[in-house]
C-alpha cells in the first residue's frame, strides 16, 4: 500500500504542478484573475511535496523488491534501483524537473509570463515520467511507442483538468474581498473560458483512453472484467469519470449560465456561486478518486497481461 499511497501523491501534486499553470496559461490572460489565484505558490508547494513524494516512493519500491519493511531499506538497495533502467532514468528527469519548477514559481513575480511557460514545460515532464512507473512502458518495438504516446497525452490531458479544478475551486471558495469587488463576475468568466478547453480534454481522454484499453484489456477479456480486480478497479473508475463528465455538463450548461444571468440582471450571487463551489469539490473528489484507483490498478496486472 505504500506503493500506492505514493503514486497518488505524485498523480495528484505532479497534475497540480502541469495543469494549473497550463490552465491558467490557456485561459486567464485577464491580470485581475491571474492575481486571485496564487498559481506560483501552489505550484512551488507542489514540486516540494512531489520531490519528497519522489524519494518515499524509491524507498518503497526498494522495500517492495526486497520484501522489507520501509525503515529496513538499506543505501545499496536505492543505489542500485538508480544505476540504470527506464525507470532510474525517469526518476532522475522528474526530480530535476521539479526543481526547475521551484526556479519557475520563484520567477513569477519579475517574468510572469516565462515562469508559466517553465512551469508547464517542466511540469508536463515530470508528469510524464510516470508513464514509466506504469503499464504504458511495458510494451516493445513501434506497439510499446502507440501505447506510450496515448499513455502520455492521456496523463497530460488529465493533468489539465485536474488543474483547472484546483484553480477554479480556488478562485470559487476565495472571500470576495481577497479576490475583488468583481469576484462573481471573475468566477464566471473563468468557468465560461473553461468550457472549449474542457471539452477538448474530455475528448482527449476518452480517445487515449480506448487505446489503452485496447493494448491493457484485449476485447477478449472484456466479459471477464466484473470478475477481475484490475477489471473491478478499471470499472469503478469508468463510472467516477461518468460522474465528472455529468458534473461539468452541469457546470457547463446549467450552473454557470445561471451565475451569468443573475450577473446580468443585478441580482445576489450567493445561492449560484454556493452551487457551483458544491459541484467543483465534488468533481474534484471524484478526479481524487480517480487517481487513487489508477494508482491501485498501476500496482496490478492487467488482463491483457496477465
Amino acid at each position: 500500500m505504500a506503493v500506492v499511497a505514493a503514486r497518488l501523491g505524485l498523480y495528484l501534486t505532479l497534475a497540480v504542478v502541469f495543469g494549473l499553470p497550463g490552465f491558467s496559461l490557456w485561459t486567464w490572460q485577464d491580470a485581475r484573475r491571474r492575481s486571485a489565484v496564487p498559481v506560483a505558490r501552489i505550484v512551488g508547494f507542489a514540486a516540494l511535496v512531489a520531490i519528497a513524494l519522489s524519494a518515499f516512493q524509491l524507498v518503497a519500491l526498494a522495500a517492495s523488491m526486497s520484501g522489507s519493511a520501509l525503515t529496513a531499506v538499506d543505501r545499496a538497495t536505492i543505489a542500485m534501483l538508480l544505476q540504470s533502467g527506464a525507470m532510474a532514468l525517469a526518476w532522475k528527469i522528474r526530480v530535476g524537473a521539479l526543481l526547475v519548477a521551484l526556479i519557475a514559481s520563484a520567477l513569477a513575480k519579475r517574468v510572469p509570463n516565462l515562469s508559466r511557460i517553465l512551469a508547464v514545460a517542466s511540469g508536463g515532464t515530470a508528469l510524464a515520467t510516470m508513464a514509466w512507473f506504469g503499464h504504458g512502458a511495458a510494451d516493445e518495438g513501434a506497439v510499446g511507442w502507440v501505447h506510450l504516446v496515448a499513455d502520455l497525452v492521456h496523463l497530460w490531458a488529465a493533468g489539465i483538468w485536474a488543474g483547472a479544478l484546483v484553480g477554479l475551486s480556488w478562485l470559487l471558495l476565495s472571500p470576495p474581498s481577497r479576490a475583488g469587488d468583481n469576484h462573481a463576475a471573475l468566477c464566471e468568466q473563468a468557468l465560461a473560458d473553461f468550457a472549449g478547453l474542457g471539452t477538448m480534454i474530455v475528448v482527449t481522454l476518452i480517445a487515449t483512453g480506448l487505446v489503452n484499453a485496447w493494448f491493457l484489456i484485449g476485447v477478449g477479456h472484456i466479459g471477464g472484467l466484473a470478475g477481475d480486480p484490475y477489471g473491478q478497479l478499471l470499472l469503478l473508475k469508468l463510472i467516477a469519470f461518468g460522474a465528472m463528465l455529468l458534473l461539468a455538463a452541469s457546470n457547463r450548461y446549467r450552473l454557470t449560465p445561471a451565475l451569468g444571468r443573475v450577473l446580468a440582471e443585478a441580482g445576489s450571487p450567493v445561492r449560484s456561486l454556493a452551487r457551483l463551489r458544491v459541484s467543483l469539490l465534488t468533481e474534484t473528489a471524484m478526479m481524487v478518486l480517480i487517481l487513487g484507483l489508477v494508482a491501485w490498478f498501476g500496482t496490478l496486472s492487467p488482463p491483457a497481461g496477465g
